[in-house]
């Protein structure tokens, strides 16, 4: 099974709007798994995220980044902001407890990773766990087939 990183999946953006409902449905295009994507939550066990899963949570528009808004020069100098539907969120991490939270974004217009905090960490968590996945298809029943 091939592994895909984000800059592969943003260089075929069109691809995986076109083919989006195809993926979802395929157990073996849904599961692709994808370098750096995961969900490491204190004390919840690591979560690997999958092609499927952040497409259904991007197309959605679930795992969209908002950039907090900051005091900075290049507002007065006009120098457009990157828009909340341009930063992609694949990766969160943190702690329950604390409310320490981070989240891994691509920057669509530079093509670029970029950390940002999160404040509800939990709303992103309880999203991925709502998602609905194809049913997995087992090494044992492929090659009871064969």
């Amino acid at each position: 099974m091939n592994t895909l990183t984000i800059p592969q999946i943003f260089a075929q953006w069109s691809f995986y709007q076109e083919h989006y409902l195809d993926i979802i449905q395929d157990s073996s295009q849904y599961f692709t798994p994808v370098t750096g994507a995961e969900i490491c939550l204190w004390p919840l066990a690591n979560q690997q995220l999958y092609l499927g899963d952040l497409l259904q949570l991007w197309f959605s528009e679930k795992w969209l980044a908002k950039k907090e808004p900051q005091f900075s020069f290049e507002i007065f100098l006009h120098v457009p902001e990157v828009s909340q539907k341009d930063l992609y969120i694949y990766a969160i991490s943190g702690n329950f407890l604390t409310g320490s939270n981070q989240s891994k974004v691509w920057q669509a217009p530079t093509g670029q990773t970029q950390e940002l905090s999160l404040a509800h960490i939990s709303k992103h968590y309880f999203e991925y766990r709502a998602l609905t996945r194809p049913k997995s298809v087992k090494l044992a029943d492929r090659l009871g087939t064969l």
